[in-house]
Parts: structure tokens; sequence; C-alpha cells
């Protein structure tokens, strides 16, 4: 059975690829979004300005690795971020290592509160650790809980993840499937979050999908991906992206505008 089960994830993954690399190919991936109307170099533009007049943060920020990342993409977008702002409350989080979300939901709290106590916090998360800080948000009963302003995620599984639906052991994959009982506990919750979230997505993600980048009822702002560029995790230092919450982190206006484009049916 672990033959087949191995030989189904390699076949699945070479088909995710050959039609991801179709739809980047023939321009599914590259539509522009008049929600989200700023060009890669723009972007740059912006983010050169930001560098040159850094300010101070409202809060601390805390920025949450994802599924794989053992701190080095946290590392990169806190670097990214460093210099255009001017504070040192801010925490990198490592997710990689929790057996289950319960575990990784703990973690997040428990280095948060070591760090900075009950404060209320912004955070970034990045693909799974999206899914992790809003679970940590939850206000479940008789458990701690993470005191969230804003909630700015990158490509999170928040309504599942393609890729989570391929034969494995891994119960934070497991978790991370369309219609999962924690994605159905952790939307229950939703009705009592008082912090404003924030989803970002790229499209041609077949990691994630950009449908599933934003809890139901909710539209990511999404963006088209470069050529050449992993629609998944080359979204987490997009420059659009970085832009848009580094703005929003200096209570500038954004680069995104109501009201949100809807997502291109191939998103």
């Amino acid at each position: 059975m672990a033959v087949s089960d191995d030989k189904l994830a390699g076949t699945m993954l070479r088909t995710l690829l050959i039609v991801s690399l179709f739809l980047l190919a023939t321009g599914c991936a590259h539509q522009s979004n008049p929600s989200f109307d700023v060009s890669t170099h723009q972007a740059r533009v912006i983010l050169d300005r930001l560098a040159e007049d850094p300010r101070p943060l409202d809060r601390p920020l805390v920025v949450v690795g994802g599924f794989a990342d053992p701190g080095i993409g946290a590392g990169l977008v806190h670097a990214a971020l460093a210099s255009r702002i001017r504070d040192e409350r801010v925490l990198d989080v490592v997710t990689a290592f929790g057996c289950d979300f319960d575990d990784c939901r703990q973690q997040l709290i428990e280095q948060v509160q070591r760090r900075f106590g009950n404060q209320q916090v912004d955070v970034i998360g990045m693909s799974m650790g999206g899914l992790v800080a809003r679970y940590a948000a939850a206000p479940l009963p008789g458990r701690p809980s993470l005191n969230v302003a804003r909630l700015f995620t990158i490509s999170a599984p928040h309504r599942g993840a393609i890729l989570a639906s391929l034969p494995t052991l891994d119960q934070k994959m497991i978790e991370m499937r369309p219609g999962s009982a924690l994605l159905d506990c952790i939307a229950l919750y939703d009705a009592h979050a008082d912090y404003e979230l924030i989803p970002y997505a790229r499209l041609g993600d077949f990691t994630v999908g950009a449908k599933y980048s934003a809890p139901p009822g909710i539209t990511p702002w999404w963006i088209s991906t470069p050529f050449f560029q992993d629609p998944h995790d080359g979204a987490n230092f997009d420059p659009r992206i970085l832009a848009d919450i580094v703005l929003r982190l200096r209570n500038e206006p954004p680069l995104t505008h109501d009201p949100r484009a809807p997502l291109p049916s191939c998103g």
C-alpha cells in the first residue's frame, strides 16, 4: 500500500506541476486585479521610499512561518520589513515542527506570551502559519488565545490546501484538507473574531489554491504571478504584497481598495 501511495502521490504532483505550468504559460495566472492595481516595479519603488523613512509600529508584530519553514522564510520576511519599520518588537515563530495544529497553536501562543505577555499583536502568517494564527486567535473554551489586532495571511489554507489531498500520514496535512474537522471548528469562531483579517493570494497557486486562501465569504486580495516564479512560495516575498502590508502597518493608505475584484474562475 505504501508503494501504491507513493506512486499516486508522484503522479498527482507531476499532474499538478504540468497543469500549473500550462496555466502560467496561457496567462491564467497573469490577470490584473483592478482592486490591487500595482506592478512589481511600482511596489519596489514604494518599498524603497518607505525604507528612507522607517516608522515605529503601533503594537508588536509576529511573523509566523509555514509548513516546512525552519525559520528561514519568516526570517527573510522579517528582514524585508526591518528597513521599513523602526521597532524591535518583532518576533519570528516557527510552526514547522508541531505534530498537529493544536501543538502549533500552543507553541505560537506560548512564544508570543513569553515575549509580549498578553499585549495585542499584529500577525503576518505565511502559508500554514496564517491558519495556525487564525486558530490561535479563536477563543476556544478553557484555553488561552492569541490577542490579535490585525492578521495578514499570505497564501494561507483557510479553506484547505490542494496538496493536502495527497496521501500522507502527516497530521497537519490531513487537518488542512478541505472540509476537515479542524477547518470546520475554526470557522465556528469566525463570527466572534474581533480582529481584522487581511488575506493575500497569487493566481496559479497549486499548493494551496487562491480560492482557498481566505475563509468562506471573503475574497483574498489576489495578484498575478510573475513568469518563472513559484506562485505559492514566491508570494511570501512578492513586493506588491509586502508593500501593502508595510503601508497598513504604518497606517498609510494601502495599495488595495474596495470593492474587491472577484477571483478569476481559473485562479
